[in-house]
């Protein structure tokens, strides 16, 4: 099982250009309305249409793509701590196994009290295995459920291009951020 917990870096990059403000550097406008928007300070944004596409995230992609974030974190921690838990559990069993075990053998094969106890506490081995199968069986899901929201916050929003200001308002209406 492959367990993908990392922490996610985003570029804030936009078109890969120097200026690491996240904003589109205006270009020479060409059109009446592009020159209107230059002057007035508000350039016309190229968005994408889809959570895959070409061009700047929306407001509504990145509050999504926060939203995905916060899950994931939240999964991050559970799963560490239910894997803590599953680790103690399984020491527990193995310990168990090799406890009676010993006691197996110093057990007086005349001794049919000793003999009925051991066997008794050796069914608690069946017990404490199927509890830990349970519990692996149930990590093994949070884990998978982890790596598909994984997989598609790094598709819609690893490395994704977006305006700064987009981001800032997305993060305060969400709360949280990458």
């Amino acid at each position: 099982m492959e367990k993908k917990i990392g922490v996610i870096i985003l570029c804030l990059m936009f078109f890969a250009l120097p200026a690491w403000g996240g904003e589109k550097p205006a270009a020479e406008p060409e059109s009446g309305q592009e020159k209107k928007a230059a002057e007035s300070g508000t350039e016309e944004r190229q968005y994408r249409e889809s959570p895959t596409g070409e061009g700047a995230l929306t407001v509504v992609m990145l509050k999504n793509c926060i939203k995905l974030k916060k899950k994931i974190d939240k999964q991050q921690k559970a799963a560490d701590k239910e894997e803590r838990r599953l680790g103690k559990q399984k020491k527990e069993l193995e310990d168990f196994v090799a406890e009676l075990k010993k006691e197996a053998e110093g057990i007086d094969p005349k001794d049919n009290e000793a003999i009925t106890a051991h066997n008794e506490r050796a069914k608690m081995v069946k017990i404490m295995n199927e509890e830990y199968i349970q519990a692996a069986n149930h990590y093994n899901q949070s884990v998978s459920s982890y790596n598909k929201r994984h997989k598609k916050f790094v598709r819609q929003c690893k490395g994704q291009k977006y305006y700064d200001d987009d981001y800032e308002q997305a993060v305060e209406e969400v709360g949280y951020g990458f």
